[in-house]
């Protein structure tokens, strides 16, 4: 009553009548339901009239204390508090908005919530049947200012940048908050007062519950046993740093203006406050349980300080595509289709490849529409430059940023027959700079791709001292740098990424205690990336079972997929942590209502020499998902010792598993232990980027199938005719090991089969049914060499594309996911005489040989190269460009003709009149209409 009279309302006379004085409360709000919230609000509502807003627990409550109070009003208006929020709720002028924050760890609340509870329990009745429930804080938006509660010191994290919530005025809980790590103390602060912005501070909730309050006294009595001196020193020490933060105290029973300027000085206001030292001996709760101050310090603030921790969020892998955290983004989610592209791997051939294919999409209008892009390997060195170009560049910087200029010019076949040789005579000249040749200026993507000597850049940075990130430096450079993405000074710390530019201030604010980086965000309006790559759970004699599909994406990186690879506590996978936590290890994982968010800290190895190299970069990206040396060469016996620790991506990969802090051979055996997983081309699982868009049930699919070899018409009938001939063989006749390789990997690659059948080298694919063959008759394994030929001979009649409906079922490879049907189109590459011809018979006579032999062309446009390397090995014939050695001497280079000729040809493909036919055809009827 003394609160009620203090803030001049008067209680309800009559039950008709809750407005006396023309003073009224619309609302009572209490933050959790232990016995100090939970007995007083329900009463107050009851007295005045007002709504109680509140949890399970406390609604609870106050129906027990209508009982222990008869002759009160009932409490008419109840508003309860079901989820974490945020929940906005208008009362006049006045924005509330609430939210669950983590209650405070401190030993009596722990106990509290650990002790049994009697769920039937009437008054009188024990403290310990008082439970939290949802804990609240509250935002209150008024005409003159804006005021935070956060009535607990729990762990809040980054809730408050997350929900752009800044106040003017904050009342900070700080009960047990002199009891915690200086680390967790400091922690509190920064992402309380220092997130809100507040400039006025004010501590709540440490004053002591049994006496009665004196309302003649200066201030509430402090008792000895909250520690107060400690979490005050920490606030006088923000005050200090900040000049405009005043930390304040509140006469007792008596209104006061929260917004006002303050009256007394900072140091005056806190000698108030602090109290002398006191030791505490028995702390006793209603005669519940007592403690000694031993068993307070060691029940709960014996974690270890991690002054280099900062907090990222962790999601399982949801089933539902429309649960992945992209998706929570209303305008993304209403502004583009169910749509998808995915460009296949394969070097300095898929990054073209790529370059044409999206340069089509541009011109088609269709880029607008699409949801997502999902690249592999050679197709990320494109599409990561290109989701991240920039809108400005500065004159100085050396960067470029121009989108069309990025895209370079299309050529007609015509067209590009004038000026091949140009770009020929160019790329010969003695002493020419790939930036010299026609279409390669800097600032072009073709322009960085022609640069692509990596042989000698990854032994410069390996000397360099990256070792591990030696490989990425080298993408960086060559990929990355000239669009401003990359390192630009040698000196400088890797740079971190992520989608929008709230996420980056975000990722800025959380990452406080470490060293200053760039953050780079997804300025222009663009599709959402994923890129993939593949987890190494063993280094050398990879198997499939030892390999595993990873997403890199702005948003969060992970493994879908959890296992335990070695039969011990250790796991990888089963989520994604924001990408700038990525490469970390996961000191603590918190549980908020349905999120995790996790502690990082540095991991034992890695950032000994230089924290900042662990910060996962776009370069980190490009050299994960196009990593193939990795497998390719690790797994050649000769090469496993040397290659398999040489300047190729290792990672840390948090999960919400907390980890020790030591690597296997220091640990102490049973625990779990920090490990560095090898990481390899997203190739090694799927090759196609197909996986991630059936995971999130995206309706209409349009795969760029840059394979390193031709589709082979002569094996698709051959591996057709095998299958007839099996099918009148006798029961139980088993299929020949040469039929198997005929059609999983020689007739279309074996990059499209391993989602129909499992093949030699991929398992964790398979799942899609033909929809047109559902009347076949035919099941299993059958069904499946089915779908695929039909597939292959689809292509084969439709000139490399073919659209149909297919069945998705993860359960098929134990993927996570739902069944359903989607559209999926195939464009696979191919050299086409309705392009080559005209090229040749518009290009002057005299040059039409050296076009031909770069493009290894006979007279009637036709390839002159029949062979198929090892997956990937030299040339399979133009525009099959090899994944390696392409050009003798290089692992990874390509001449400058191939290049331009490689990108217009894939242009040119997909916005051909038959081809975008078919694509609208079968996406139309499919619900998707494209311009």
């Amino acid at each position: 009553m003394s609160l009620l009279s203090a803030a001049d309302v008067s209680v309800t006379r009559s039950c008709e009548n809750s407005e006396l004085n023309g003073k009224s409360i619309d609302a009572v709000v209490a933050m959790h339901g232990h016995y100090d919230h939970a007995l007083d609000t329900p009463l107050i509502a009851a007295l005045t009239g007002a709504t109680l807003i509140a949890n399970r627990e406390v609604l609870s409550a106050s129906s027990r204390t209508a009982k222990l109070f008869p002759d009160l009003c009932a409490i008419t208006d109840t508003i309860e508090i079901t989820d974490s929020g945020p929940i906005r709720i208008s009362l006049g002028n006045i924005k509330l908005t609430l939210f669950e924050t983590p209650h405070s760890t401190n030993p009596a609340s722990t106990l509290l919530e650990r002790l049994p509870a009697d769920e039937a329990w009437e008054f009188p009745t024990s403290i310990r049947d008082f439970k939290s429930g949802i804990s609240l804080a509250a935002h209150i938006e008024t005409p003159d200012g804006a005021i935070l509660i956060l009535p607990t010191a729990g762990n809040i994290g980054p809730r408050l940048r997350n929900l752009n919530l800044e106040a003017n005025t904050i009342f900070l809980g700080v009960g047990g908050l002199g009891w915690q790590s200086s680390n967790k103390i400091k922690r509190y602060i920064l992402n309380s007062v220092i997130a809100s912005r507040a400039t006025k501070v004010i501590p709540i909730h440490w004053d002591a519950h049994a006496p009665a309050i004196d309302p003649s006294a200066p201030s509430l009595p402090i008792p000895a046993y909250e520690n107060l001196n400690r979490a005050l020193q920490a606030l006088a020490e923000i005050s200090k740093d900040n000049p405009d933060i005043s930390i304040l105290s509140i006469p007792t029973l008596n209104p006061f203006d929260p917004f006002s300027r303050p009256h007394h000085s900072k140091a005056k206001l806190m000698e108030n406050l602090f109290m002398k030292s006191y030791s505490l001996k028995v702390l006793a709760l209603s005669g519940a349980f007592m403690f000694s101050n031993a068993a307070v310090n060691s029940l709960v603030f014996a974690e270890e300080a991690c002054d280099t921790c900062f907090t990222a969020q962790f999601w399982k892998t949801p089933d539902r595509g429309v649960d992945y955290p992209e998706m929570q983004d209303d305008d993304f989610r209403r502004g583009r289709a169910s749509f998808g592209v995915a460009f296949q791997g394969g070097g300095n051939r898929a990054a073209p490849a790529a370059l044409g294919q999206l340069r089509a999409l541009h011109d088609l209008g269709w880029i607008k529409q699409i949801r997502y892009i999902t690249a592999i390997s050679g197709g990320s060195w494109t599409a990561i430059p290109y989701t991240y170009l920039k809108k400005d560049c500065a004159t100085d910087s050396g960067a470029y940023c121009d989108e069309d200029h990025f895209l370079g010019t299309y050529y007609s076949p015509a067209a590009l027959g004038e000026i091949l040789p140009q770009v020929i005579t160019s790329a010969r000249a003695a002493g020419a700079s790939v930036n010299d040749i026609p279409g390669f200026a800097p600032g072009s993507m073709l322009g960085a791709i022609g640069r692509a000597n990596v042989t000698k850049k990854m032994f410069n940075a390996w000397k360099m001292g990256r070792f591990d990130e030696s490989y990425s430096e080298t993408l960086g450079e060559i990929y990355l740098k000239p669009f401003g993405l990359g390192r630009a000074n040698k000196s400088d710390p890797d740079s971190l990424f992520t989608w929008r530019l709230t996420d980056k201030d975000r990722v800025r604010r959380s990452r406080e205690n470490r060293r200053p980086a760039r953050v780079h965000y997804v300025e222009r309006d663009r599709p959402y990336l994923i890129v993939g790559g593949t987890l190494l759970t063993q280094r050398i004699i990879i198997d499939p079972h030892k390999k595993f599909r990873m997403e890199m994406t702005p948003l969060y990186t992970g493994m879908p997929m959890r296992r335990f690879p070695y039969g011990d506590k250790v796991s990888v996978g089963g989520g994604f942590v924001e990408s700038h936590g990525y490469d970390q290890a996961t000191h603590r994982a918190e549980i908020f209502a349905n999120k995790t968010e996790l502690s990082l800290k540095l991991p034992q190895y890695g950032g000994r020499i230089d924290e900042s190299r662990l910060n996962f970069s776009l370069s980190n990206v490009a050299a994960v998902s196009g990593a193939a040396p990795v497998e390719t060469f690790v797994n050649l016996p000769v090469l496993q010792g040397l290659l398999s620790n040489f300047g190729f991506p290792e990672h840390y990969s948090p999960t919400d598993q907390e980890v020790g802090d030591k690597i296997k051979p220091l640990a102490k055996k049973d625990s779990v232990y920090q490990k560095e997983w090898a990481h390899g081309d997203g190739g090694h699982e799927d090759n196609l980027g197909l996986a991630p868009l059936l995971a999130r049930q995206v309706e209409n699919i349009i795969v760029f199938a840059n394979a390193y070899a031709p589709l082979d018409a002569e094996r698709v009938e051959a591996c057709r005719n095998a299958f007839t001939a099996f099918d009148k063989a006798p029961q139980g006749a088993r299929l020949k090991e040469s039929v198997r390789k005929t059609c999983e990997e020689d007739m279309v690659g074996d990059d499209l089969p391993s989602f129909f059948v499992q093949t030699e080298s991929q398992i964790h694919n398979i799942g899609l049914t033909m929809v047109k063959n559902d009347d076949s008759g035919l099941t299993g394994l059958r069904r499946r060499y089915e779908d695929l030929i039909t597939l292959a001979e689809d292509l084969v009649r439709q000139r490399n594309v073919s659209c149909e409906k297919y069945h998705y079922d993860p359960a098929a490879s134990v993927s996570p996911g739902i069944a359903y049907t989607p559209t999926i189109c195939v464009v696979f590459l191919g050299l086409e005489t309705a392009w080559s011809k005209p090229l040749l018979a518009n290009a002057p006579a005299e040059h039409r040989p050296a076009i031909m032999k770069a493009l290894e062309l006979t007279a009637a446009g036709a390839s002159t190269v029949n062979r198929r390397w090892m997956k990937g090995f030299r040339s399979g014939g133009f525009p099959h460009l090899g994944t390696f050695f392409d050009q003798r001497m290089h692992i990874i280079d390509t001449e400058a003709p191939r290049l331009l000729a490689l990108s217009n040809l894939t242009a040119w493909k997909l916005q051909e009149a038959d081809t975008v036919k078919q694509i609208k055809d079968a996406f139309g009827k499919n619900g998707l209409r494209l311009k």
